[in-house]
């Protein structure tokens, strides 16, 4: 009965040893990875790559530098990062252009269009910007159309497929199972009206087919 109660409370002295290793080892991982300043040397450029996905914010994960437990999974950047550093980019006397670097942009057109536009403020500084790709995809060829120079690995790709918009007209379908759409006050000949009341485009047709 002696010896188990030995193996019991030496058990115990064990755990508690080895969690109070871990809630240390757990405590400078957080304090290592606290955000830091980075000193800029002059002539310097901003490389910016587009190598992960970008979501609205970069996520706080204290243990995206942590190799276990799959801690360091977390593979994406914020956009409000990315805006953010073209933003200082744009002020920063060491910082001299920005570089852009990637095969494809991992991201919807309204957030390329968000970068595209930071971009565009940032050149009103008078820096340049410059892109290269081995791929050019057509949403990435869009957003480094706003570069004042652009390249092409040689042996790269150019996909370009060019832009479309495809609208399906329903009153010929309301008017085959005895449905009638009436047009209320508020919507007048508007093209979002026009696809219950019309079988082809009328007024609406600029506005719908303009990019």
């Amino acid at each position: 009965m002696k010896q188990f109660f030995k193996f019991v409370l030496a058990s115990m002295v064990a755990i508690i040893i080895t969690s109070v290793i871990l809630i240390f080892v757990i405590i400078g991982i957080i304090a290592s990875s606290s955000e830091k300043t980075v000193g800029v040397e002059p002539e310097s450029v901003l490389h910016i790559q587009f190598n992960k996905p970008i979501t609205e914010r970069t996520p706080d994960n204290p243990f995206k530098d942590v190799p276990f437990l799959g801690l360091d999974q977390d593979e994406s950047i914020g956009l409000n990062d990315i805006l953010l550093n073209i933003k200082k980019a744009k002020t920063d006397t060491n910082i001299k252009g920005i570089f852009l670097d990637e095969t494809e942009i991992p991201v919807g057109e309204a957030t390329s269009e968000e970068i595209r536009n930071a971009l565009i403020d940032f050149k009103k500084s008078g820096k340049f910007v410059i892109a290269y790709s081995e791929i050019y995809t057509q949403g990435f060829y869009y957003l480094a159309s706003v570069a004042d120079e652009v390249y092409l690995n040689p042996k790269g790709i150019f996909l370009f497929h060019g832009f479309s918009q495809q609208i399906t007209f329903l009153k010929g379908a309301l008017d085959k199972i005895g449905i009638e759409a009436q047009n209320g006050p508020s919507f007048g000949r508007s093209y979002p009206n026009q696809i219950y009341l019309k079988s082809s485009f009328d007024r609406g047709k600029p506005s719908a087919c303009s990019f």
